[in-house]
């Protein structure tokens, strides 16, 4: 009689506990490098309509590059924000997506060159981590959220 009191007991305890829900880290904002590397001043800008923006601008003797990219982002495995190029005929101006690299005559910065890329960041609270090669998080290569 026991084992049939105990056996109801133990299905409902199980039933009723339910595990928490993982929830993703919340990208959107700012995002500026801990420390700079290779001479970049990099910005990647998350956006709540799942636009990313990426400028880098780099500096070379003489003069500097500013290099820009745009896509769309998703969180992949509750870790991951994968940044990846639009690929459904979006077309976008420079001016509405950089406006600080557009003359007042509407032409571009000549120093300012467009790239084709796909971005994977391993992501927490407050930091976004390039991904290595080997798909570990970079320790020397992460960014902070500005506030």
């Amino acid at each position: 009689m026991k084992k049939i009191i105990l056996l109801p007991a133990i299905v409902f305890f199980f039933s009723c506990h339910s595990s928490p829900e993982k929830v993703s880290p919340d990208p959107v904002g700012t995002w500026k490098p801990h420390v700079m590397w290779d001479n970049n001043d990099i910005t990647l800008q998350v956006l709540p309509d799942s636009m990313i923006k990426f400028k880098a601008v780099k500096g070379f003797c003489p003069g500097i590059k500013t290099f820009v990219s745009v896509g769309k982002w998703t969180i992949v495995h509750d870790s991951i924000l994968q940044m990846t190029q639009y690929t459904d005929g979006r077309r976008y101006t420079m001016k509405q997506l950089f406006p600080e690299l557009v003359l007042p005559n509407d032409s571009v910065m000549p120093d300012v060159i467009p790239l084709d890329m796909n971005a994977r960041f391993i992501i927490a609270k407050d930091h976004l981590y390039d991904v290595e090669l080997d798909g570990k998080r970079s320790v020397k290569r992460y960014y902070d959220r500005k506030k």
